[in-house]
């Protein structure tokens, strides 16, 4: 069996696969980005039972969180300080049988941490600025637990990668993740509505095939009549 069989059988759920063997092979990253979000986004179709009202608690979650802190700030009384915390993890269990449990915990973790990003700044922090992180960190989240912590290694080694550069090619990846992120679900988290989970306007034009173009004669047949 090919080394790449050996880690792609690591992967599952809808296009995870495409996109190891696109990372291994594709310098357009642009192309790996756009087969991620796709398989980003049917994982939220087809693991959360309700990933619009899951993503929308989260935001929920964290605001009311970030609101206590807040209050804990300008009071000055450590308890609330403590009870934000607690308040944020309270509402983040009631989401703990709805969809697989990895991406069910991954999601929760992402929450407290855009909960901890954002606290010490929240009389300062937009609704906004949390919204959008909330949609980038998720779809990092999603990213790294169904697909880069299982194939790390073998995208290192088809693109002879050392840790290095593997560290700076993720992180490429995340900054151009960042964009598509929020084109997907920024509305969703925003909304009161359960909205399905679709990927984002490509960033790779799609091949437009028409008659004209399928019944042109190939480059090197015609370079082969001339000779």
């Amino acid at each position: 069996m090919p080394d790449g069989d050996k880690f792609e059988r690591r992967l599952y759920g809808k296009g995870w696969r495409r996109a190891y063997r696109l990372s291994g092979t594709s310098d357009s990253i642009d192309l790996i980005i756009d087969n991620l979000m796709s398989a980003c986004s049917a994982a939220l179709r087809d693991d959360l039972q309700d990933s619009s009202t899951f993503l929308q608690t989260m935001r929920k979650s964290i605001f009311e969180g970030l609101g206590i802190e807040a209050k804990a700030k300008a009071t000055g009384l450590p308890l609330y300080k403590d009870l934000a915390y607690l308040q944020l993890s309270r509402n983040l269990d009631s989401l703990s049988d709805t969809g697989k449990l990895d991406l069910v915990y991954g999601l929760k973790t992402t929450a407290e941490s855009v909960f901890l990003e954002f606290r010490e700044s929240c009389n300062e922090v937009s609704r906004e600025q949390v919204i959008d992180r909330i949609a980038e960190a998720t779809v990092e989240k999603i990213i790294d637990t169904r697909f880069l912590s299982r194939i790390r290694d073998g995208i290192m080694e088809t693109r002879k990668h050392s840790i290095e550069e593997q560290e700076a090619w993720e992180q490429n990846l995340k900054e151009k993740l960042a964009k598509p992120a929020r084109e997907m679900l920024v509305n969703i988290i925003r909304s009161e509505k359960q909205i399905s989970v679709r990927a984002p306007k490509k960033l790779t034009p799609r091949m437009r095939m028409d008659l004209n173009a399928l019944n042109q004669e190939l480059k090197v047949l015609i370079a082969s009549d001339r000779s």
